[in-house]
């Protein structure tokens, strides 16, 4: 059984199959907020998104079970006070060192408090 993590502008959807046959989904995560990025981690089953907010901005959210409750994740903050705004959280699996990208952008409104 191979499993998809496919993440879309309306959320997280999981689908499950065999190579050669159809794929049906199984579970999602549809809080009508984009996932640009979705994985497992091999070494402990738990899965993470990286989630686009359009009024709260990128999280990281995460869940050891895909038909449980999700949690965010903590530490992913820009220092109060400078003008750059966090803009989207994704993932690199290409090889190269690190595994993570962060994108910034300058922004002249404030992004609102927590």
């Amino acid at each position: 059984m191979t499993e998809l993590l496919v993440g879309t502008k309306k959320g997280l959807f999981v689908l499950e199959g065999a190579p050669g046959e159809d794929f049906r989904i199984t579970r999602g995560r549809s809080r009508a907020e984009p996932v640009d990025y979705a994985l497992r981690d091999p070494r402990t089953g738990r899965a993470l998104a990286g989630v686009t907010n359009p009024f709260y901005g990128p999280k990281i959210w995460f869940t050891d079970d895909l038909t449980g409750d999700w949690q965010q994740a903590e530490g992913v903050e820009l220092p109060p006070g400078g003008s750059a705004a966090l803009e989207r959280i994704w993932g690199d699996r290409s090889g190269r060192k690190g595994g993570a990208a962060v994108r910034r952008r300058r922004s002249r409104r404030a992004l609102p408090e927590r």
